[in-house]
């Protein structure tokens, strides 16, 4: 079968192998744009992630930097700029002579906790004369032993 154009034939053939070769590049055209949209959206997540990290990182410092300001009660709240985005949950709890202080902050629905461990002062508030740890062992004293003040020591 040919077309008539002028002074040319053109076979009608031709006409199927230009639309499949359109729909082949259309194709592989629509595959990048995807895939490029993909990567970005990828990249805008792991950026959002990283941040609320450093926020998480940025809360801490402030908490240790500012002990008068922010260490008056166990949980507090933080926000480091003037969205709501960037509120952190800081809260400490005892851990014998030390605080276990965890900030926590929601990113997509989860929580990002990290936590540290940090020496208080002996000397504030109730001193302990004796610490120690509880391994599930009993505590053994000889000879004519007194201990004055406060004690930690094991439950056995």
């Amino acid at each position: 079968m040919c077309f008539k154009t002028g002074n040319m034939a053109v076979r009608g053939g031709a006409l199927y192998y230009v639309i499949f070769v359109v729909f082949v590049l259309s194709a592989i055209t629509l595959m990048f744009i995807i895939h490029r949209s993909i990567k970005l959206r990828q990249l805008q997540t792991e950026l959002d992630y990283f941040a609320k990290i450093d926020n998480l990182s940025s809360a801490l410092t402030l908490y240790l930097s500012q002990p008068e300001v922010y260490q008056r009660s166990s949980a507090t709240d933080i926000i480091l700029f003037e969205d709501s985005s960037s509120l952190v949950h800081i809260a400490t709890e005892p851990h014998g002579l030390l605080e276990i202080i965890t900030a926590s902050t929601l990113y997509r629905g989860k929580t990002l906790r990290k936590s540290i461990l940090c020496g208080k002062d002996p000397f504030q508030g109730d001193s302990i004369a004796l610490y120690v740890p509880d391994h599930r062992q009993t505590l053994y004293a000889s000879g004519d032993t007194r201990i004055t003040g406060n004690a930690v020591i094991p439950v056995k």
